[in-house]
């Protein structure tokens, strides 16, 4: 069912989740195995803090390659979350711990990296698109991590979801859907890891925060932490969760400027934006927000021939989910990889 902004607006709240799995698919194939799960409350988590997935790269702060770890003391072995924070530039990974261990007790082993923060003497001097380049091989260094030290904690490799919400849905949606190589400075096998499933919630893609100028001056920089050009639904075989909040109720909405080329025009210049959001009911007098970025996300990927799914989160912002939201998201991270048991709208 496609969704227009009137549509989706009578519901106070979503979240965006996309999740990616890897994998040949069996069409014959019967329903797969569920996964191990805990009922919360019969497990205990113990929360590792500090540990050291990347180190020796001056263009990260020191403190961009630590990751926390949630897991249950329980045996496993449990399947396994990286978990990446919103905006480097105001948060960080104690941001999203609270998260990270509500999804521990369903048993789950959570890696929740601290990402994105650039060393500010090497970031002042460089355009946007290097920045952001370094960026993503520091996201596929966080799951090339989780992936090499799965066992250490009770996690299961071969069972890899990313989540992640507002920025950090978009290193989720490069985890799954980009190309990027780990640092060299990983403390990890040095090749890309393909997730079971991504999770990307409430993604900012194609709002962006104060990215006007530069990708006026180098419209190609939006694919440099995007994964909408290369889009391969035969490569990526997994489902794709996308959840959202009803921004229209926040602070979140962006002015249609006269010159829309301002805002649409730099962004995924490969198509005609500003034409395919206003096909889908998305561009109205009151602007484009987060919201419509997401239904536009949604509709895109199935478009594409992924095997997409769209969850509205009810009364939320995108800066506060309510108690119902904040359980959804956690029963669609911990259901990413079996979208059967997953919730969807």
């Amino acid at each position: 069912m496609r969704r227009s902004k009137k549509g989706v607006v009578a519901f106070v709240g979503a979240l965006a989740v996309a999740v990616a799995a890897c994998g040949d698919s069996d069409d014959d194939a019967g329903p797969a195995e569920a996964l191990p799960e805990a009922e919360p409350g019969t497990v205990e988590v113990e929360v590792e803090t500090d540990l050291v997935y990347h180190d020796g790269d001056d263009r990260l702060s020191p403190r961009s390659g630590l990751v926390d770890v949630a897991a249950p003391t329980t045996a496993g072995p449990w399947p396994v979350v990286v978990a990446f924070h919103g905006d480097p530039r105001s948060v960080s990974k104690n941001w999203m711990r609270p998260t990270g261990t509500r999804v521990a007790e369903h048993g789950r082993v959570v890696f929740i990296p601290a990402w994105g923060h650039l060393n500010g003497s090497w970031s002042g001097d460089v355009p946007l698109r290097t920045q952001w380049a370094l960026l993503t091989d520091e996201i596929a260094c966080a799951v090339a991590y989780a992936k090499d030290h799965a066992a250490d904690h009770g996690g299961d490799p071969d069972h890899i979801t990313v989540y992640g919400f507002s920025a950090g849905a978009n290193a989720a949606l490069m985890a799954g859907l980009g190309d990027s190589q780990p640092l060299d400075a990983c403390a990890a096998d040095a090749s890309r890891v393909v997730p079971q499933a991504v999770v990307s919630a409430d993604s900012d893609a194609l709002l962006g925060g104060g990215w006007d100028d530069q990708l006026a001056e180098d419209p190609e920089v939006f694919y440099a932490l995007t994964p909408w050009r290369d889009l391969d639904p035969e490569a990526h075989t997994f489902p794709v969760h996308v959840l959202a909040t009803d921004t229209a109720v926040g602070p979140y909405d962006r002015p249609i400027p006269d010159d829309s080329e301002a805002l649409f025009g730099h962004r995924h210049v490969d198509v005609d934006l500003e034409a395919e959001l206003d096909e889908l009911g998305l561009i109205d007098d009151e602007g484009f927000s987060i919201l419509d970025g997401n239904v536009w996300a949604h509709d895109t990927l199935v478009e594409a021939g992924y095997d997409a799914h769209w969850l509205l989160l009810p009364d939320s912002t995108h800066g506060l989910l309510s108690s119902e939201a904040q359980d959804l998201l956690v029963d669609t991270i911990v259901h990413a990889e079996q979208p059967e048991l997953a919730p969807s709208d």
